[in-house]
């Protein structure tokens, strides 16, 4: 990885780190590069991410969109960190953290073509963690404000999450 694409990579952690700590989730960052991943280690936890976002310094799409990853993998670490709270609470709107959602079959695996309701993205109807880290996302996004949603299901998944980050 170049310097150029290093000091890319360190402005979008330092863009996530800057977007989390606003809305009072604090973490301690620190950035290794191994090929062909860039590893950031938070509280003992590691993500790896794929070096091609190292593109990051030339498209600022793909600049946004590798701050999003970012924090939708900080969601992961926040749940990895705090699972015991999470759970307890989570399961009941989530499900089982364990298993992944009955959408995703062979048979019915077109149904994740189009958003269904109770989720915040189709990346959310995969898997209760991805659910939670899509949530996650979208509620450091918002600044822990999300607007009001018609969907009663999400709307309680939003509620909750706030709940549990100013905890």
């Amino acid at each position: 990885m170049t310097r150029a694409q290093r000091s890319a990579v360190r402005a979008c952690v330092q863009e996530a780190h800057k977007r989390l700590k606003e809305v009072g989730v604090h973490v301690r960052v620190s950035v290794r590069y191994r090929s062909p991943y860039v590893v950031l280690a938070v509280k003992r936890r590691t993500i790896y991410i794929p070096r091609w976002q190292g593109q990051v310094r030339t498209d600022p799409d793909l600049r946004s969109n590798f701050v999003d990853s970012l924090i939708h993998e900080f969601g992961h670490v926040y749940f990895n960190t705090y699972w015991q709270k999470v759970v307890a609470g989570g399961t009941r709107l989530f499900g089982v953290f364990a298993k992944p959602y009955k959408i995703v079959t062979s048979r019915n695996i077109c149904n994740l073509m189009r958003r269904s309701p109770g989720y915040i993205s189709r990346y959310a109807q995969m898997h209760p963690l991805e659910d939670f880290a899509e949530t996650f996302l979208y509620i450091i996004q918002h600044r822990l404000k999300p607007p009001r949603t018609a969907d009663k299901v999400l709307q309680r998944k939003l509620t909750y999450m706030v709940r549990l980050l100013k905890d």
